[in-house]
């Protein structure tokens, strides 16, 4: 399962049409389709947004995990962190070609 694929099926887990995604984020319904077919990759600010309504992002990213997390207490530092962490087990996984392509992460760092 892809990033994209992934993101749909918790999107329609949560009861939420890609337009009400959208809105929460405050971006497009295309710009939501885009991510669930792969097409654009999320954009950081909007990974911190999707963690604290409840997305796990290891599982989403990575596929590990529990789909849910409870962001409770967090602070946008510890999402970065996780995302920093996340970044480097992809990275991981590319060098001993694990994964089926290449996912360009560089743009989650901050």
């Amino acid at each position: 399962m892809t990033i994209g694929e992934r993101l749909k099926f918790w999107r329609k887990k949560q009861g939420l049409s890609g337009a009400a995604l959208g809105a929460r984020l405050g971006v497009s319904q295309a710009s939501v389709a885009s991510w669930e077919t792969s097409a654009r990759q999320i954009m950081p600010d909007n990974l911190v947004a999707l963690y604290y309504m409840g997305l796990n992002l290891n599982w989403l990213l990575v596929g590990e995990g529990e789909m849910y997390v409870d962001a409770t207490g967090k602070t946008e530092a510890d999402v970065v962190n996780q995302l920093r962490e996340i970044e480097a087990r992809l990275r991981a996984l590319e060098e001993r070609r694990e994964t089926p392509t290449a996912i360009e992460v560089d743009h989650w760092r901050r």
